[in-house]
């Protein structure tokens, strides 16, 4: 058995189920099904049982909030979760990243997801650098505790390329902690 090998299966898999979604029609009911088979088909397999996947908003120690996340990873064990409900709040000290899940990554679905990024990142402009503080600390010992942005898409509308030039206007006047840190386009 090759690693390589079932990686490609579970992505032919995540294909063949967002295929299925796309038979739902309606353009929301499409996102909301794709996020939920990353989040709990593919997502719960691949990422170990301490870490947590869920989706809302992460609320910083500055105070600020970040805008809603599509998929959330936060230390299962130690982070609370403020409301009771599929969309809930996590605390920043608690998440480890974010991801934006994309049906079809165009330039303005990009854009989109950059901004959500940086707007999450920008959480942690002022969390205590000099102290463990929360289990991100703890968990993420010796190394800078800025949590990842990623975007993931299921398919692209352009060519890498393009992307990639449109990814560098999008990110041009950012400050490189708030940049996008992985980009996956599942069909490509």
């Amino acid at each position: 058995m090759d690693l390589e090998d079932v990686l490609i299966d579970s992505a032919l898999q995540l294909s063949a189920l967002s295929r299925q979604a796309a038979e739902l029609g309606h353009h929301g009911l499409v996102g909301r099904t794709r996020e939920e088979f990353f989040r709990n088909g593919w997502g719960r397999h691949l990422i170990p049982a301490r870490y947590g996947i869920g989706n809302g908003r992460v609320l910083g120690v500055n105070g600020m909030m970040s805008s809603e996340a599509d998929v959330i990873f936060y230390d299962a064990l130690d982070c609370p979760k403020f409301l009771p409900s599929e969309s809930t709040i996590f605390p920043s000290f608690g998440v480890h990243g974010i991801a934006e899940i994309k049906s079809t990554l165009d330039k303005r679905e990009l854009e989109d997801a950059v901004v959500k990024i940086e707007t999450f990142k920008r959480l942690y402009d002022d969390d205590p650098q000099t102290a463990p503080f929360g289990s991100r600390h703890v968990m993420r010992a010796l190394f800078d505790p800025r949590p990842f942005g990623i975007v993931f898409a299921f398919d692209a509308a352009t060519s890498l390329t393009t992307l990639m030039a449109n990814l560098l206007e999008a990110e041009e006047q950012m400050q490189l902690a708030h940049r996008c840190d992985l980009i996956v386009i599942n069909n490509v």
